[in-house]
């Protein structure tokens, strides 16, 4: 990321990206967190949070909640890799699983893994391996659900001219910015994404205010929304589970515990945060999700 970008992120991103940027020049990571892709977010003692990336790979939307919570255990963050660049999306189960091995490699055994959107499904299978695998932990899922629609059309729908404005969408409102800012009038929006991608690069890296975001970089990070949306659309969680906490957000979606009810009867911690689905992470809400957090991170130390 070029020092013009850097600069349009907020305070929080920005210091998170900072802080990442630092410990990699001067070699801060252990080795094997490294290698494994373990983001450090932050230094602490004791038994760590693990967060887990949303839809679109990256950890930035973590900057506010990982500000806020209490001082003393350490943070570590799975962003994406190559498991969904690759021209097929995996299993979501196959990702969780591979992402419990680059835990595993880094030698990180989390206390409490955590979850945004997407991320949050990926969480609660991780947490499901390893407890199978005899390493139980704390599962927090911050409106979290799989998709509503499955099947070949569904996935058709999810892959034509929509795409690139639910991706450049995503992106916006995960920095902050409101959904009704994006100028879709140009016909180009309506080509095959890879072609409007191209079309459209610098009006897009204008909007996303992120100068210097190559073709690449928009291709890239496309890549990855398309696949971890068609690995979502194609989970269906099976019974059972750990237990877990879970918020949701008030303006955007109904009480999400009904549907874990049916799905995971495990014990379930839930709460409505007033936001919306892109708000929760900024404050104020961000304050309420952070509470909750850190709720399960007590219970985990005193055995609740």
């Amino acid at each position: 990321m070029n020092e013009e970008r850097l600069r349009a992120l907020p305070e929080s991103k920005r210091a998170l990206f900072e802080g990442l940027r630092a410990r990699r020049s001067r070699g801060g990571q252990p080795h094997a967190r490294a290698a494994a892709g373990v983001e450090q977010l932050r230094r602490g003692t004791g038994t760590p949070v693990v967060l887990v990336h949303p839809v679109g790979g990256e950890l930035f939307c973590y900057g506010e909640l990982t500000r806020r919570l209490p001082a003393g255990f350490p943070v570590y963050g799975l962003s994406a890799d190559h498991m969904l660049r690759d021209p097929e999306p995996p299993e979501l189960t196959a990702l969780a699983r591979h992402y419990v091995d680059r835990l595993t490699r880094a030698g990180i055994r989390p206390a409490l893994v955590v979850g945004w959107s997407f991320g949050g499904m990926v969480a609660y299978e991780m947490v499901r391996l390893l407890s199978r695998g005899g390493r139980p932990c704390r599962v927090v899922l911050i409106d979290s659900m799989p998709s509503s629609a499955s099947g070949p059309e569904a996935e058709t729908d999810l892959l034509g001219a929509g795409l690139l404005r639910r991706f450049v969408s995503d992106l916006r409102q995960s920095g902050g910015a409101r959904p009704e800012g994006l100028d879709t009038g140009d016909e180009a929006w309506s080509l095959p994404p890879e072609e409007a991608l191209r079309a459209l690069h610098g009006r897009l890296v204008a909007q996303l205010g992120a100068a210097g975001m190559s073709l690449d970089d928009l291709r890239a990070r496309l890549r990855v929304y398309a696949n971890a949306s068609l690995c979502l659309r194609r989970h269906h969680p099976a019974p059972g589970g750990p237990p877990l906490r879970l918020l949701w957000a008030g303006e955007t979606a109904g009480d999400l515990s009904a549907w874990w009810r049916d799905t995971a009867p495990s014990p379930i911690t839930g709460e409505r945060v007033a936001g919306d689905h892109y708000s929760l992470l900024r404050p104020p809400a961000v304050e309420d999700v952070a509470r909750f957090v850190h709720e399960a991170l007590e219970e985990e130390q005193h055995g609740d």
